[in-house]
Parts: C-alpha cells; sequence; structure tokens
C-alpha cells in the first residue's frame, strides 16, 4: 500500500505540508485539503497520497469557470489544486467526492 496521510500531517495541521512530487515539483497541501484526507477511509486515502505525488501526471484537467484551477481525478474523488509551472509549485486546494468537487467549494 502507499504512503499514509499520516506522514503528511505534521503537529502543526493549521500548516501547509510540503512534497516534492517524483517530477520534482513542490507540493503543498492546504490544511483543509488534510483534513479531508485523515478523515476519509485509509484506502482511498493512499490512493490519493499516491496521486498528489505524482502531480502533475495522471487524470487532469484544468477547470473551465476557474481558469487557475486544476482537478485531479482518482477514482470517484476529486483534488483541486493550482499549479505554477514557472516554479514548479502546485498547492492542493481541496480533496473530495466527486459529486461536490463543483459546487460551490
Amino acid at each position: 500500500m502507499g504512503p499514509s496521510p499520516e506522514r503528511l500531517i505534521g503537529p502543526r495541521q493549521e500548516r501547509k505540508d510540503d512534497l516534492t512530487s517524483a517530477a520534482g515539483w513542490r507540493v503543498t497541501i492546504r490544511s483543509s485539503a488534510l483534513k479531508s484526507l485523515k478523515r476519509m477511509p485509509a484506502k482511498h486515502s493512499a490512493r490519493i497520497v499516491v496521486a498528489i505525488e505524482g502531480l502533475p501526471v495522471g487524470d487532469v484537467r484544468r477547470l473551465t469557470d476557474k481558469p487557475n484551477e486544476w482537478r485531479l481525478r482518482v477514482g470517484e474523488w476529486r483534488v483541486v489544486f493550482t499549479a505554477d509551472f514557472r516554479n514548479r509549485l502546485i498547492d492542493v486546494l481541496w480533496i473530495g467526492p466527486r459529486g461536490a468537487a463543483y459546487k460551490g467549494r
């Protein structure tokens, strides 16, 4: 199985946590996204952590109504993030089920 979300969650949950993706991008995850990750079943969170570590590769599409936001599809779950291509920085904004992903976060 993949890495657990506890690996991402440090002693201060209000801060952003940093990862470095396999492609050399720096990935930050907002505390609200970490909270969602921690609350979901372990098998889903492990898949999502692996997918986040692989960003920007994966089932990724730009959101049409928000030009600076992208979504990563992981089964029935969605990860919404911004990408700064110049600085190779990804900021994960939100993680949740598909149905709630696009409704007024």
